[in-house]
Protein backbone atom coordinates (compact mmCIF):
# COMPACT_ATOMS: atom_id res chain seq x y z
CA UNK A 1 0.00 0.00 0.00
CA UNK A 2 1.38 3.40 -0.86
CA UNK A 3 1.36 6.05 1.85
CA UNK A 4 0.75 8.86 -0.60
CA UNK A 5 -2.57 7.44 -1.73
CA UNK A 6 -1.49 7.53 -5.38
CA UNK A 7 -2.38 4.64 -7.63
CA UNK A 8 0.18 1.91 -8.06
CA UNK A 9 1.10 0.94 -11.59
CA UNK A 10 -1.07 -2.18 -11.41
CA UNK A 11 -3.94 -0.42 -9.66
CA UNK A 12 -4.49 0.53 -6.09
CA UNK A 13 -4.26 -1.90 -3.22
CA UNK A 14 -6.87 -0.25 -1.00
CA UNK A 15 -9.52 -2.58 0.38
CA UNK A 16 -12.92 -1.84 -1.01
CA UNK A 17 -11.50 -0.24 -4.11
CA UNK A 18 -14.35 -1.55 -6.22
CA UNK A 19 -16.85 0.69 -4.42
CA UNK A 20 -14.51 3.69 -4.32
CA UNK A 21 -12.92 3.49 -7.74
CA UNK A 22 -9.45 2.25 -8.54
CA UNK A 23 -7.75 5.56 -7.75
CA UNK A 24 -9.74 6.83 -4.77
CA UNK A 25 -8.02 9.59 -2.86
CA UNK A 26 -7.39 9.25 0.89
CA UNK A 27 -10.07 11.93 1.47
CA UNK A 28 -12.63 9.94 -0.53
CA UNK A 29 -11.84 6.85 1.52
CA UNK A 30 -12.12 8.79 4.79
CA UNK A 31 -15.54 10.13 3.82
CA UNK A 32 -16.81 6.73 2.64
CA UNK A 33 -15.75 4.93 5.80
CA UNK A 34 -18.33 4.68 8.58
CA UNK A 35 -17.58 3.81 12.19
CA UNK A 36 -19.22 0.68 13.58
CA UNK A 37 -19.32 2.18 17.07
CA UNK A 38 -18.60 5.55 18.59
CA UNK A 39 -17.28 5.52 22.13
CA UNK A 40 -17.98 8.48 24.39
CA UNK A 41 -16.27 8.88 27.77
CA UNK A 42 -18.59 8.22 30.70
CA UNK A 43 -16.13 9.17 33.42
CA UNK A 44 -16.44 12.66 34.84
CA UNK A 45 -13.56 15.01 34.09
CA UNK A 46 -12.46 15.40 37.72
CA UNK A 47 -12.33 11.60 38.23
CA UNK A 48 -10.37 11.19 34.99
CA UNK A 49 -7.87 13.85 36.05
CA UNK A 50 -7.45 12.23 39.47
CA UNK A 51 -6.82 8.78 37.93
CA UNK A 52 -4.41 10.25 35.41
CA UNK A 53 -2.51 12.09 38.16
CA UNK A 54 -2.22 8.82 40.17
CA UNK A 55 -1.08 6.93 37.07
CA UNK A 56 1.59 9.53 36.28
CA UNK A 57 2.78 9.36 39.89
CA UNK A 58 3.02 5.55 39.71
CA UNK A 59 4.94 5.70 36.40
CA UNK A 60 7.37 8.24 37.86
CA UNK A 61 8.09 5.88 40.77
CA UNK A 62 8.67 2.86 38.52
Amino acid sequence: MRASGACASGGTRWRGRKSLGSCASPDAIRHARKADKVFEPKMKANARERHLRKWKHAVARA
